[in-house]
């Protein structure tokens, strides 16, 4: 739980010192500013839905699998891919927001994600779905290393080197998402207990494929629709 309060910070704190960063430049207004406060609200009350919903029960029933829209896609997503479509104002407080922070800012978030080794170890410990936290878990603790690598060397080379890396990041998180669904709709692994699928449908985990994966992913989808803006 500690691990996941300081994963949310880290992506709060790296919107916030960006909207501080863009305001004090002039490139974002104060009805810029809302409409950011605004998007982070929704998905903070959305995470604290889905974490209403396992601290209920009702995740942990039998017709879970049969509501894919909880996992793929995750409604997060679904909000920021209508902002960038039919908010302008909310669209340009994002670009402003990139623009304004360190070129490192963002590796530098990613980095975190190695701390995906811990459910890789719990795994192989047998205290975690092992299809999981090895399929999900090792990818990702070695896309946060090439982060933290970028981050080290100054940023990005180039805009193909970022959207390559940006691209990688991305179909980790999103193959992620099936992958569970997929799992949580076989009988077999339905049996109770940390090594068992349903355990990701438990409270805090769930909280990761449902609200952490979904910051670092539409903050790769916005990154990449700034790229494609820049190069117009």
């Amino acid at each position: 739980m500690l691990v996941m309060i300081c994963l949310a910070a880290a992506h709060v704190g790296f919107w916030t010192w960006g909207e501080g960063l863009a305001l004090q430049n002039g490139a974002m207004g104060p009805y810029g500013a809302a409409a950011l406060a605004a998007w982070l609200a929704a998905i903070g009350l959305w995470v604290a839905y889905v974490g209403w919903l396992s601290r209920s029960g009702w995740l942990t029933g039998p017709g879970v699998a049969t509501y894919p829209w909880l996992w793929v896609p995750s409604p997060p997503v679904m909000l920021t891919l209508a902002g960038l479509l039919l908010a302008p104002m909310l669209r340009n407080a994002w670009f402003a927001v990139l623009a304004a922070l360190p070129v490192i800012a963002v590796p530098l978030l990613n980095a975190l994600r190695i701390m995906a080794i811990g459910p890789v170890v719990k795994a192989w410990r047998g205290r975690f779905p092992r299809r999981i936290g090895f399929g999900v878990g090792i990818p990702d603790a070695l896309f946060g290393l090439w982060s933290a690598y970028i981050a080290m060397s100054g940023g990005f080379q180039s805009d193909r080197q970022a959207v390559l890396w940006h691209g990688v990041g991305t179909a980790i998180l999103l193959l992620m998402m099936p992958m569970i669904f997929t799992l949580l709709r076989q009988p077999r692994l339905d049996a109770p207990g940390k090594g068992s699928a349903r355990a990701i449908l438990d409270f805090p985990l769930v909280l990761a494929p449902a609200g952490l994966a979904t910051l670092f992913a539409v903050l790769h989808l916005l990154s990449l629709a700034a790229l494609y803006a820049k190069a117009l």
